[in-house]
């Protein structure tokens, strides 16, 4: 039986992306848009690493910074850039 998730992980290291990389994306995959504070709190990471990592997913076309009810919000980009 096929693991969907690992398979992602797995795809996500072959772009040289980083575990906190792929925690952040997982969790962005699976919850929607959120905002740099409900990253950190959920991943128990500090805001300042999450934001930084962002900045290298947003950067790569990973995902996308919006505003949403006066907050910048990130979630996933539909079609990421291709490498």
């Amino acid at each position: 039986m096929s693991n969907p998730l690992g398979e992602l992980v797995k795809a996500l290291e072959k772009l040289s992306f980083k575990p906190s990389d792929v925690r952040i994306y997982s969790l962005l995959l699976e919850r929607g848009g959120m905002r740099v504070s409900e990253i950190a709190r959920e991943l128990d990471l500090s805001a300042r690493f999450v934001r930084d990592r962002l900045k290298v997913l947003l950067k790569r076309g990973f995902v996308r910074r919006w505003r949403k009810d006066g907050w910048v919000t990130f979630t996933l980009r539909k079609n990421p850039r291709r490498f």
